[in-house]
């Protein structure tokens, strides 16, 4: 045994494709427990096949796959490592179809078996001739590259963008008192009262940001990396920027300690979520990381030599979070009526909402402000044990009824058309 033997077997994981299981890595296996009388590896993860459009394996020699430097100077790094990530899943291979770009008028067109070896092609939009990969370079030169690249991966870019606006609304809002905690140490300056108390818009996402660090842990940890993907986008699209952000947008417009604390809050939120998208998207979070950092004076350090997020506990007792998560529900379906009857994004609408229990109702009071701009309401009331004395359209939740006001705004006969073909 040698100092480099000792330092480097056994090795945790072996990442390899199912073809070559019973070919190559159950011979690993025992060859080295017989010489070493222990195994090589504790776990083998298996990953998926990338398929092009028509079902078969991405192969240089085909032609038919697509080369990753091409994908990177079209959508970026982290959106290719982000795309792949999303749609690797445990057992299902990956079909992603191939498409050439055309260089003169970006028009995209199917590869199939006829082209996929062409030295030049057509584009059947502006009729240029164009080479492909397998031209030589002075022909490329000549008549211009087409790219090969897939849809598939605008899921990646689209999302960067997200994120980058998403954390470029955020840190205009800092200042050089923001302070970046980690969540043990948020809750601290909560308990200590060293920052104003939460609201329950503040409340919510922290309790979602502690399920997505808990969540994306287990699915990197057991190597289901399809469902890190997922919940990191879920997270970020769908709660920190379509709600959160919309939110608090009021508080951080005024002055005071409530706003100090909501950008607390938003900065410990942010730095968290960057330190969880780091290992898929390295190269944009580093970005917003190092801009975060300059933005609140603080010292300058890289995310990937951070520690790894960790939770801090409940944020809020469970009924209070269940009237939040009831209130964002009463929200998208009162934007579904809105939708249903033809009313306008700019189009004041009258609503009425019925809560169930008082403890409900006086909630809903304390949010008539963030639900009457979400629902673009020219009035919002709010009455236990309502009942409407003529036809009125309602959507029910568990908690409340919310119900919507045939006046001026409301195209009836669209709602009624709507309500018959569902």
């Amino acid at each position: 045994k040698t100092e480099r033997f000792e330092t480097f077997y056994p090795n945790n994981v072996l990442i390899t494709n199912r073809d070559i299981i019973s070919l190559w890595v159950a011979r690993m296996v025992m060859t080295a427990h017989f010489n070493t009388h222990s195994v090589p590896f504790k776990d083998v993860m298996i990953h998926v096949t990338i398929l092009d459009g028509m079902g078969k394996r991405m192969s240089k020699s085909k032609g038919n796959g697509v080369d990753p430097e091409d994908i990177i100077e079209q959508y970026g790094a982290d959106a290719l490592r982000f795309s792949m990530t999303q749609m690797s899943s445990d057992t299902q291979d990956m079909r992603v179809p191939v498409q050439y770009r055309c260089p003169h008028c970006e028009t995209l067109f199917p590869q199939n078996e006829k082209n996929m070896k062409a030295e030049t092609l057509v584009c059947p939009s502006c009729k240029k001739t164009m080479a492909t990969r397998w031209a030589n370079e002075e022909t490329q030169k000549k008549e211009g590259l087409a790219f090969l690249t897939s849809a598939k991966f605008e899921i990646g870019r689209n999302f960067g963008n997200k994120v980058w606006n998403a954390s470029r609304f955020a840190m205009q809002n800092f200042d050089e008192k923001t302070p970046l905690y980690t969540l043990p140490e948020l809750k601290e300056a909560l308990e200590t009262k060293k920052i104003a108390p939460l609201n329950a818009d503040e409340e919510w996402i922290l309790t979602r940001l502690e399920e997505t660090v808990r969540e994306t842990t287990a699915a990197i940890e057991g190597y289901h990396y399809h469902e890190y993907a997922n919940k990191m986008y879920d997270f970020m699209w769908n709660e920190f920027c379509d709600w959160y952000l919309e939110a608090i947008k009021p508080v951080l417009r005024t002055d005071g300690a409530k706003k100090a604390g909501s950008q607390a809050v938003l900065a410990t939120v942010l730095k968290t979520a960057l330190s969880l998208l780091h290992p898929m998207m390295p190269f944009e979070t580093e970005a917003i990381w190092a801009n975060l950092q300059e933005i609140t004076g603080k010292a300058k350090t890289m995310l990937i030599t951070s520690d790894w997020p960790e939770t801090a506990g409940a944020w809020c007792a469970e009924d209070r979070l269940r009237m939040v998560m009831r209130k964002y529900e009463l929200i998208g379906l009162g934007r579904s009526m809105r939708s249903a009857f033809n009313i306008g994004p700019g189009q004041k609408a009258s609503f009425v909402l019925r809560p169930e229990t008082a403890a409900m109702a006086e909630f809903l009071e304390g949010e008539r402000e963030p639900l009457t701009r979400f629902l673009t309401a020219g009035s919002l009331e709010i009455i236990e044990g309502f009942t409407p004395t003529g036809a009125m359209p309602c959507q029910v939740t568990q908690d409340a009824v919310i119900y919507l006001k045939l006046d001026g705004s409301a195209d009836i006969a669209a709602g009624r058309e709507k309500g018959a073909k569902q």
